[in-house]
């Protein structure tokens, strides 16, 4: 065995430790338990991050269309429509996807279990759905301004 194979021998040889009482009850290789948590938690506060600027930005763009009445037109209904989908989408999707990292129980329930999918795919479709209707109001738009398409 030359140096280069005993360096990455010893090194895995750190990563796993081989123990007869494993959770799934085999003789294989059980990764340390330390190690798996700092990526957990780097990638949970990352969801963390992105859910409260999810928020913050999403509930700011709802509360300016609704508080503001020069800015009530169709366009921003729809991003408003758009808004609310994405709102569910932070409070369903992202929470359970951060919980995956850190413990392999389901955290949420039983009615989480059937209620959280739902929402999910709800939001998902609101937000297709409300794309697909903007896009659709915006070549009326054009279409009215004698905007000439082209395919090149």
């Amino acid at each position: 065995m030359s140096s280069e194979e005993t360096f990455v021998h010893l090194e895995l040889s750190n990563v796993f430790s081989f123990n007869a009482s494993s959770r799934n009850g085999s003789l294989g290789p059980e990764v340390a338990e330390l190690p798996i948590w700092y990526p957990g938690i780097a990638i949970t506060t990352v969801y963390g991050l992105l859910i409260v600027v999810g928020l913050v930005g999403n509930i700011t763009l709802i509360r300016t269309f609704c508080a503001v009445k020069s800015v009530r037109n169709a366009p921003n209904v729809f991003m408003s429509s758009l808004a609310l989908g994405d709102l569910l989408l932070l409070l369903t999707c992202a929470p359970v996807d951060a919980s995956r990292y850190l413990t392999d129980e389901w955290l949420f329930g039983r009615v989480g279990c059937k209620l959280i999918p739902f929402i999910q795919l709800t939001s998902v479709g609101v937000s297709v759905f409300t794309l697909t209707v903007l896009s659709a109001d915006r070549a009326q738009v054009y279409q009215m301004k004698g905007v000439v398409y082209s395919l090149c």
